[in-house]
């Protein structure tokens, strides 16, 4: 089992991180200089919850291999919980809610195509 897309996340959630990390006072990030400090802090606020809601989801949705008696799937891997049947993990491979939280990120090189939603 690959941990592509969680690691392609992952390095994403760290990309925004630094982006804002300046704000508020950055002229660089949203040209700041022009835009009212009460909304660039509230921004930073929510984007910083944003990241830490997604490192959230991330979390609750462990990707594992299956084993070869596992008929279920053809991956080989499947997300604990989406693709549950009756506590068994089947091989579903990555599961909707990851891609989702990769989709705002479809244009970065990284971006596997084989995550995008149909």
């Amino acid at each position: 089992m690959t941990n592509a897309l969680i690691e392609f996340l992952e390095a994403r959630l760290a990309d925004d991180d630094r982006e804002f990390a300046g704000v508020p006072g950055d002229d660089f990030w949203l040209g700041t200089a022009d835009l009212n400090e009460a909304w660039i802090v509230g921004m930073k606020t929510r984007m910083r919850a944003e990241a830490n809601a997604k490192r959230r989801i991330i979390k609750a949705h462990p990707h594992v291999p299956v084993s070869a008696a596992n008929q279920w799937g053809r991956q080989g891997f499947g997300c604990r919980t989406c693709h549950d049947f009756d506590g068994i993990t089947t091989g579903e491979g990555w599961c909707p809610t990851l891609t989702a939280l990769a989709m705002p990120y479809a244009d970065h090189p990284d971006y596997e195509e084989r995550w995008r939603l149909p």
